[in-house]
């Protein structure tokens, strides 16, 4: 004698808890597969923000030796304009200017020159001043009143002046705040051995004359590394007094990269600031002055971030639908071990002529006809699910008539309705003919009906719509259940998808049906959506292209 029902009941029952312990025991790898992705995760980012250091690190010090490098050109540059003008302003400017002195007798005093054809440099003195200090005698001659003059140069300048020598030679003096210029002036010593001073007065007008012929001379810099000459054009030049107005300007903007040089020797007081155009760098350095590399290396390092959390945020995605796969493929077994249970219990039955009347025999063979169409539809999505997943493409489609296809869907679920106590209403608009693939549109339709079946509550009416619309047929499975939020209708189609609610309930799911239907409807160019009913349940809507109506439409077998 065979086995007893209950005995089969037993083996599926321990076949599938040690698949769910099998399951239980991936689960328990998974973490330590996570933390270890997670880990690999975060190395990969600290090599990268590493890397990304190293070269900003190595960018800052380039261009750091760059901008030293154009400041030592600057420097070079400022020292040779010092040197010239050092040269114009006491060569052909002062030495020229005292002359007249020279050759005038003491307290004598020469005419400024005012020669409208001499060069400016020729015309350097417009007041002349001889002082005998030991006498107290002062004389000047020239645009300057003499007591003014006194006043305004000759005293500051004995007062913040050093200690008397006759060494002194020839020194410029900027009187602050004076717009006319400076004083130029030597002490000596005379005859008698009294201390004395003379000199003149310049002014500040005069100076840039002797700066521009300076640099007119020839290029600052001399030809660089490259062999590439740079002219006076690319340079930025400052010449400054005691105050901060500048004294003359040429080139472009001043630049950051700058040096700065001090006039030596009588010409103190003068200063020159001197700066390189970027754009000029190139000439000067191999490659030029390197730009910073610190927004592409922050773009790299935060693409890489989103790259990681996205991977991150993947490896979760991909362990929380490994356990809804495990927890799916266990809700199978169990949905499959109940229908066989049945047929077993009821079969054997049958065979040992249990039954104590026709009826009874009857109502057993009508319940192993039930748990076996129940079974060809749980193995039936099983392999379509397979077949989905590792098939793609649209199915061949053909004219089918809805409302037949809905009527046959109906007939299949009538029993299954009545034993819950349900019911089963058509609201179908006639001429719905369809594109659709007829074996593919009965199992969309059996799986909402199951749907339906399983999450309304006992006492509903289920409706089986078909409503015409311009160019498209829209195929409605409405239920009076509890419905889907909103924040919940996208997430109902997923694969091996289950909503928390109804994780620990009585109600099996395998959590792949309504992602069959969708998958279904996608492969025959139609659409699958769910809203909420008339009656506060879930509506669940197919929209398929209408077929030509002239074209011959196949009943569903």
């Amino acid at each position: 004698m065979g086995s007893s029902p209950g005995d089969v009941a037993l083996k599926l029952s321990r076949g599938s808890a040690k698949f769910q312990g099998r399951a239980r025991s991936r689960r328990g790898d998974a973490p330590a597969n996570r933390f270890l992705a997670v880990g690999q995760l975060t190395a990969a980012v600290a090599l990268t923000a590493l890397l990304a250091y190293q070269a900003q690190d190595a960018a800052r010090s380039h261009r750091a030796t760059a901008k030293r490098v154009l400041e030592d050109y600057a420097s070079l540059a400022a020292k040779e304009l010092v040197r010239r003008a050092t040269a114009q302003l006491g060569n052909f400017g002062v030495y020229y200017a005292f002359l007249p002195l020279y050759r005038t007798p003491w307290m004598s005093l020469p005419e400024p020159i005012t020669d409208a054809d001499l060069p400016p440099r020729r015309k350097m003195a417009h007041t002349y001043f001889r002082y005998d200090l030991s006498a107290d005698q002062f004389r000047a001659r020239g645009r300057e009143d003499a007591s003014f003059f006194r006043q305004h140069y000759l005293e500051p300048m004995l007062r913040d002046a050093p200690a008397f020598k006759p060494e002194w030679g020839a020194r410029l003096l900027f009187a602050p705040g004076d717009a006319l210029g400076a004083m130029a002036y030597r002490a000596r010593v005379l005859e008698d051995e009294s201390q004395a001073i003379e000199g003149f007065l310049l002014d500040r007008a005069i100076l840039p004359t002797f700066f521009a012929e300076s640099m007119a001379e020839a290029p600052l810099l001399p030809v660089s590394i490259n062999g590439e000459g740079l002219d006076n054009q690319w340079l930025s030049i400052q010449a400054y007094g005691p105050g901060e107005r500048p004294l003359f300007l040429a080139g472009p903007e001043p630049q950051p990269i700058a040096a700065a040089e001090s006039f030596g020797g009588g010409l103190q007081g003068l200063r020159i600031e001197l700066s390189i155009h970027a754009e000029a760098a190139p000439r000067l350095i191999i490659g030029g002055l390197p730009g910073s590399r610190l927004p592409l290396l922050a773009g790299l390092l935060s693409l890489a971030a989103i790259l990681i959390l996205t991977a991150l945020r993947q490896l979760r995605r991909e362990r929380e639908l490994a356990l809804r796969q495990a927890d799916s493929i266990a809700a199978i077994s169990h949905e499959l071990r109940t229908p066989l249970a049945q047929i077993r219990m009821f079969t054997e039955t049958l065979l040992l002529d249990r039954v104590r009347s026709d009826r009874e025999g009857r109502r057993a063979l009508e319940i192993i006809d039930q748990e076996t169409q129940r079974l060809g539809d749980l193995v039936e999505n099983v392999i379509l699910f397979s077949s989905v997943l590792h098939r793609a493409g649209e199915a061949p489609l053909e004219a089918v008539d809805a409302g037949e296809a809905l009527r046959d869907a109906a007939n299949r679920f009538a029993p299954m309705v009545q034993s819950k106590g349900m019911s089963l209403q058509l609201a179908i608009e006639p001429g719905g003919a369809i594109m659709a693939a007829p074996k593919l549109l009965r199992r969309m339709l059996l799986n909402l009906l199951d749907n339906a079946l399983k999450y309304g509550p006992a006492g509903q009416t289920i409706t089986l719509g078909l409503a015409l619309e311009p160019g498209r047929v829209l195929i409605r499975v409405e239920d009076q259940g509890e419905g889907v939020r909103p924040a919940e209708r996208r997430r109902i189609w997923r694969r091996f998808e289950r909503l928390p609610r109804h994780r620990n309930t009585a109600t099996t799911g395998s959590g792949i049906g309504l992602w069959l239907v969708r998958e279904l409807a996608a492969a025959q160019k139609g659409q699958a959506w769910v809203e909420e009913g008339a009656g506060g349940g879930a509506r669940f809507t197919l929209a398929f292209a209408r077929a030509d109506p002239d074209a011959p439409t196949r009943i569903p077998d």
